[in-house]
This record gives C-alpha cells, structure tokens and sequence, in this order.
C-alpha cells in the first residue's frame, strides 16, 4: 500500500522535480551507505585521484566519469540487453556489478558504488520507460555529475 502510494506520488511529479527528489535520495542513500561502508571499512574509501590536482580531478570526476559511465553502464546496456530481449531486472543487476567492479580502489568502494550502479540503473530504467532513452541518459549525467561535484567540493575544500 505505502509503495503504491509513493509510486503514484512519482508518477505525478513533472521531470525537473524528479530529477531534485532523486539527487535528495541519491545523496540521502550514499550517505548512509556511506556510513555503513565505512564502520566495517574504516579509512578504505578514498579514491587514488583524490591526489591529481584538484583541476584534473574535477574534470575526471564531474564531467568526464558522469558522462562516460552513463553511456557505457546506462545507456548502452540497457540498449543491448533489450535487443537480446533480457529482462530488465537482470540488466539492472549485471550493469551495476560491472559499474562496482569498474570502481576497483578498494573492496570498500565497490560496494559504495554497486549500490550507487543500482539507484542509477533502477532510475535509469524508470525515466526511460516514462520519457526516452535519451532524456534518461542526461538525467541520469545530471544526478552522477552534481553528486560527484559535491564529492570533489568535499575532497579539495574540506580535506
């Protein structure tokens, strides 16, 4: 009942509040998971660009990973998983553990961004089936690049 509720909730919201709701649960999930990650894998969840220069690091993380990763990981998985008529849930699945395991820093990372490969694939999925694969595409490049802008903010200013 409550998540029938809340899906009729979505199915109501125009584009742009979607895309504000899903960056406030993005940033909501991470966080927690983030803590979770973090107790059983205290100090392992650094990133080795972290150290480039802070310019470097920012290209990489907010407009070049964000772009990148949509496309090989959203985008192209979804279009060819549908060509080979495989289930979606399988899709989701197989993307986000390919994404997790292309973020191989630490055993700690990986699993930060399995759930990350999730969130981005089931969203993904989502804003496809209701708009376009193209309209899900830059969605999905907006959450991941202002996530990561606040990332990088968080790791050049606040070290």
């Amino acid at each position: 009942m409550f998540f029938l509720k809340l899906k009729n909730t979505f199915d109501k919201l125009d584009l742009t509040a979607l895309f504000f709701v899903f960056l406030a649960i993005k940033f909501f999930l991470s966080w927690l998971f983030g803590q979770i990650i973090y107790s059983v894998f205290p100090n392992k969840l650094s990133h080795p660009l972290s150290e480039a220069p802070a310019y470097e690091f920012f290209t990489a993380i907010v407009l070049f990973a964000p772009i990148f990763e949509t496309f090989i990981f959203q985008f192209l998985f979804f279009y060819l998983g549908e060509k080979l008529k495989l289930k979606s849930s399988f899709i989701v699945i197989i993307s986000a553990v390919l994404f997790a395991i292309s973020h191989h820093t630490s055993l700690a990372y990986i699993v930060l961004t399995l759930f990350s490969g999730l969130f981005y694939n089931i969203i993904y999925l989502k804003i496809k089936n209701k708009y376009k694969a193209g309209i899900a595409f830059l969605f999905i490049v907006g959450i991941h690049a202002l996530y990561n802008f606040v990332v990088w903010l968080n790791l050049v200013f606040l070290k």
